[in-house]
């Protein structure tokens, strides 16, 4: 617009000029000069200005496309660790249910050594629960070959009552206190423990049953002299 101006006033003053006899003025012709000098210069600079910005608009364009592309890059680097870890977890998930139906139906060995009804081996379960294999026979009836002694084993007089397996060689290889039964009258941890081992120390004659064991429950008594 400026330079539009300075145009406007120089077509002016040529217009307005001296006449033929007066001859060119020097001022004005000076004065001419200078506008012509400041357009150019104002052209100039515009020109450069509108250069300069379009390299500016040039250089921004590629980076604001290479934030875009690795803005792109980090969500479909999450998007695929979220499915792998996804994957996995299924995978977890998966082995996990299998292991719990392999309890369930498989080769679990039942609650606590599994004590079933009538037999043990190929049944549903796979343990010591009902089945086709030997079943659970009555320990009470085993003759006892070997019984350890309990006296001054405690500081204090004490009764437990304890579970036992015992195998056809006549060995006790399991027992368990069974603090529920009338006959225990101690919660005595130490005298628990001693007699579970005790109960393993003794021994059975030998039967050729066709049981996998039997079970009977011993009623230790511990006295004190």
């Amino acid at each position: 617009m400026k330079t539009l101006i300075y145009l406007g006033i120089i077509l002016t003053l040529a217009s307005c000029g001296p006449n033929k006899e007066e001859g060119p003025n020097k001022e004005q012709i000076k004065e001419e000069e200078r506008m012509r000098m400041e357009a150019r210069e104002e052209l100039q600079e515009e020109r450069y200005s509108n250069e300069e910005r379009m390299r500016t608009v040039a250089r921004e364009e590629p980076q604001e496309e290479i934030m875009l592309q690795e803005k792109e890059s980090a969500l479909t680097a999450e998007s695929q660790q979220e499915a792998s870890s996804s994957d996995g977890n299924g995978e977890a998930d998966e082995q996990e249910a299998k292991y719990d139906l392999g309890n369930v139906y498989g080769d679990g060995g039942g609650e606590e050594g599994g004590d079933g009804e009538g037999g043990s081996g190929g049944g549903t379960g796979g343990g010591d629960g009902l089945g086709n294999g030997g079943g659970i026979g009555d320990g009470s009836t085993r003759k006892v070959n070997f019984d350890p002694n309990l006296d001054n084993l405690t500081t204090t007089p004490a009764k437990v009552a304890v579970k036992i397996k015992i195998n056809n060689e006549g060995k006790v290889y399991w027992s368990e206190a069974q603090l529920s039964d009338p006959f225990t009258n101690t919660s005595d941890k130490t005298i628990i423990e001693l007699a579970e081992k005790k109960a393993l120390e003794f021994t059975y004659k030998p039967t050729s049953a066709s049981t996998k064991y039997d079970v009977d429950i011993l009623k230790l008594e511990f006295k004190v002299n």
